[in-house]
């Protein structure tokens, strides 16, 4: 499948596409507002068909610059499993094992120390988020979110600070890859995607091609 705005999946005439979004968009907003225009949520919403090992692998391929470094906060089983993506490709990695208590100390001295630490990933709940976020943005460094386990709400994610939210729904059929990423960051992954990989600037791309003028405002 290829990628596909919220606004095309909401018309797509494919059964089993509606049917795999369906459950996003009953959680995605607490108004409706949000869906009918996203574009002015300051926001980009993906879809696309992979697993969410793969989609992990393409966020973080596409959103870290060439000479960035990532940092991760998570459980071990998440963090050895973030560890072997970063081998794959290539990118500097600095670990922080959490229960999903709060890291934030912990963060911002990581981050004062390694200016080139480019993105934060993490898995926690919303208040350790938020304060993650603010801390990150202290350092103009990007916040990954995989917000697998919690509703899409994007009240949550805008609250929160997130820069890129990262989801898959559960399907049968076909999974359901949830990219809500916010626009001034997904400019920035342009150029970055590693050979070989699933470059997330270019899905995006693709959907702004096939947007039509009723679509107000243009990105």
């Amino acid at each position: 499948m290829k990628a596909m705005s919220f606004d095309e999946i909401r018309s797509s005439a494919d059964a089993l596409t509606a049917t795999a979004t369906a459950e996003v968009f009953k959680n995605l907003a607490a108004a409706n507002s949000h869906t009918d225009h996203f574009y002015l949520t300051g926001y980009e919403g993906l879809c696309l068909g992979m697993d969410h090992e793969t989609l992990t692998r393409s966020v973080i391929s596409s959103a870290v610059p060439m000479y960035g470094e990532l940092l991760v906060i998570g459980r071990e089983q998440e963090v050895e499993s973030w560890a072997a993506i970063c081998r794959d490709l290539h990118i500097a990695m600095t670990a922080i094992v959490s229960n999903g208590a709060d890291a934030t100390h912990a963060v911002a001295d990581i981050l004062a120390e390694n200016p080139a630490i480019s993105h934060v990933l993490c898995t926690t709940d919303y208040e350790a988020i938020k304060s993650l976020s603010q801390v990150a943005h202290k350092h103009r460094v990007a916040v990954i979110a995989d917000t697998d386990s919690v509703e899409l709400d994007m009240t949550f994610i805008e609250d929160a600070g997130i820069d890129f939210s990262i989801s898959t729904t559960p399907a049968d059929d076909m999974p359901m890859s949830i990219i809500i990423a916010r626009r001034s960051r997904l400019v920035m992954t342009e150029g970055n995607a590693r050979p070989g990989e699933h470059d997330i600037y270019a899905a995006w791309q693709d959907t702004l091609a096939s947007r039509t003028s009723t679509l107000i405002p243009m990105a």
